[in-house]
């Protein structure tokens, strides 16, 4: 019995009793027991008795309170939490539980006010101003907090979580100069401490104040020469913007410190990366290369400089490369999906879609549910003909592929090429006019029905074309297959216009875009140029007979 007292709260000074003051410690000794033994409805109805009793009992409401609000019934709890802080006021447990109450019902002022008297009671308490101010906040009342983590400061001086605290709590106010100096002040405080630096600089990058933030990554370097974080953020500062080129040169001698993070290595190259997404510029992709190179000498393990480098060849129109990239990366981390899915990307882009297949399968067993995996076998079987593997897997595709509608559609249309190269025209359409249903929009199931009637010699192809040239982007096998519509449909100047469209994208290596280039130039008069294109289609892995004849001949065979 004394054991189960002690580990409630002092029942204090009773208030009206009816019963006796054993017959009210018995009846509390029995709430307990039954709240240990995780019989709460019997425990609630004897704390509810004992103050049917003791109206005024701070013990029993504090525990009958506690009791409701683990079963969500806060309006009593809490009315049962001020029984027991209005007749026990010193108790903190008692306080801080109705403030709890208090969050739980988003009473934030009144939560607020309860931390107030706890610090002013017990100033040294630092964890009171805290609360204080985090209720505050959620209420709202930014500059009350701002006030109480000032009282705080008066108590204990300069700290890194206060700090931190006020900082952030300025940058939600949208004040920024205030939000700086409260990182200032800790530098000044800590002026060896070059983590803290660290913020101050990275706060004055993000906030547009360059000069400033440089200053202080010298003042770092001034304390500690060797450090990365800031020799990465001053290499070739001076020449970013006005030369790209010397920038990245001016990376190289931190990039080859084995030492230096690689993840900071990496953020470096992002704005080339979004540079070359833009323009395709292949020499400023080359001179980051030479930088992802280092970085797979000096971080071998490490699956990120493969993959970095794989999108720079595939951000400048070098699918082929970038698939050799990206296949070395996932054999370091292939449970990344989003490596599994710039592989794809890319074989699909340069037309190889014999290792399409077997990369796809190996990605089925890593993983078995992602309907994306299904799909890009499915259309490489399609691709080289095994076209009833092709609609078994696709299928299987299509069950697991959800709510993802663009996805449903690529699926959709790839089963109806699978149905035209089978020779059966009905299916094609049925499964072509699903796709296009679920989104007119979407330009590829449009440019693959069109290319689909056009090879069948249907006037209806344009039309579709047409449709498919509205929102074409960039993806590279729709512009293939509308420049292929116009071609076959007798169209040689607007073919033309996507020809020329293809071979500025991802599509260039492509070995049947590249042969169907071939074609137009020889109907265009461009007879030799378009043998070339025939052999660089060949040299690229496209072996047919009539591709052989052309070249043979150097004669164009439909």
């Amino acid at each position: 019995m004394a054991i189960l007292i002690c580990t409630a709260p002092t029942m204090g000074q009773p208030g009206s009793i009816e019963g006796t003051e054993i017959e009210l410690e018995n009846l509390f000794v029995d709430a307990s027991r039954e709240k240990l033994l995780g019989n709460t409805e019997e425990a609630i109805r004897i704390y509810r008795e004992i103050l049917d009793k003791d109206v005024e009992n701070p013990a029993a409401a504090y525990e009958l309170a506690r009791l409701l609000a683990a079963a969500e019934d806060f309006e009593d709890a809490m009315a049962f939490a001020k029984i027991a802080t209005k007749n026990e006021p010193d108790n903190e447990w008692y306080q801080i539980f109705l403030a709890d109450i208090y969050q739980q019902t988003g009473q934030f002022r009144d939560g607020a006010a309860i931390y107030n008297i706890l610090q002013k009671k017990h100033p040294l308490k630092r964890d009171y101003y805290y609360k204080e101010a985090f209720f505050l906040v959620r209420a709202n009342e930014l500059k009350d907090a701002q006030k109480v983590y000032g009282e705080l400061e008066d108590q204990i001086g300069i700290s890194e979580e206060l700090i931190r605290r006020r900082h952030s709590l300025y940058v939600g106010m949208s004040d920024l100069k205030k939000a700086a100096r409260e990182l200032e002040k800790l530098t000044e405080a800590y002026p060896d401490n070059t983590d803290y630096l660290h913020l101050l600089a990275d706060f004055y990058q993000k906030t547009g104040s360059q000069k400033d933030a440089r200053e202080v990554y010298e003042t770092i370097l001034s304390i500690d020469p060797d450090n990365a974080k800031a020799q990465l953020a001053l290499a070739g500062e001076s020449t970013r913007k006005s030369d790209d080129l010397a920038y990245l040169e001016a990376l190289r001698p931190v990039f080859e410190d084995p030492d230096t993070d690689l993840d900071l290595k990496v953020s470096r190259l992002m704005p080339i990366l979004e540079q070359v997404s833009q323009t395709g510029d292949a020499t400023l992709a080359d001179a980051a290369l030479q930088l992802t190179r280092i970085l797979e000498e000096t971080h071998p393990a490490q699956a990120k400089p493969l993959a970095a480098a794989g999108d720079l060849y595939y951000l400048s129109n070098r699918a082929r490369l970038a698939a050799e990239k990206y296949a070395r990366a996932l054999e370091i981390d292939d449970a990344n999906f989003l490596l599994w899915e710039n592989l794809f990307a890319a074989l699909q882009a340069s037309g190889q879609s014999s290792d399409l297949i077997t990369w796809s399968e190996e990605a089925m067993f890593v993983f078995p549910n992602q309907a994306l995996v299904y799909y890009m076998n499915g259309y490489a079987l399609q691709a080289t003909g095994q076209n009833d593997d092709a609609l078994n897997v696709l299928n299987e595709a299509l069950f697991m592929s959800g709510e993802s509608e663009l996805l449903q559609q690529y699926i959709i249309s790839t089963i109806g090429m699978a149905y035209e190269n089978m020779n059966d025209p009905q299916e094609a359409d049925d499964a072509f006019d699903k796709a296009i249903e679920i989104n007119p929009a979407s330009p590829l199931p449009q440019a693959r029905y069109a290319l689909a009637l056009a090879d069948r010699g249907d006037k209806e192809a344009v039309a579709y074309a047409k449709k498919a040239s509205q929102s074409a982007g960039d993806e590279a096998e729709t512009i293939h297959a509308i420049a292929r519509t116009y071609y076959l449909s007798g169209n040689l100047k607007e073919a033309g216009k996507w020809m020329e469209r293809l071979r500025a994208g991802p599509g260039q290596t492509h070995p049947v875009y590249l042969e169907h280039y071939g074609d137009y130039l020889y109907k265009n008069g461009q007879e030799s140029e378009a043998l070339q294109y025939w052999n660089q289609a060949q040299e690229l892995g496209r072996d047919t007979e009539l591709l052989r004849r052309k070249i043979t001949d150097k004669k164009l065979y439909e």
